[in-house]
């Protein structure tokens, strides 16, 4: 019998020491969140005026070399479409 109450008393302190350990996790969290948002809203605010320009800059040039590539992509897919289509046919001649 006293094994048995040894055991029960031990788990009420190791679900208590849990519950314990998981508000403060849930509190740690809460706070890295706020002090991770809190960063965030100064670093968006101290940038400069530059920087937005020069990304929009870097934008604008990846637009233009997937413009540039696209064709490319499409000729070389239609071509293997042509290939495979010449190597199934062409077996039956």
């Amino acid at each position: 019998m006293k094994s048995v109450d040894k055991k029960l008393i031990n788990n009420e302190a190791l679900k208590s020491r849990f519950a314990t350990l998981l508000q403060r996790s849930t509190a740690a969290r809460m706070a890295v969140v706020t002090m991770l948002a809190t960063a965030a809203v100064d670093a968006n605010a101290a940038l400069p005026a530059a920087i937005g320009t020069e990304l929009a800059n870097v934008q604008a040039d990846g637009l233009a070399l997937a413009d540039l590539v696209w064709p490319v992509v499409i000729t070389l897919f239609g071509a293997l479409v042509l290939f495979k289509l010449f190597k199934r046919f062409g077996s039956q001649i």
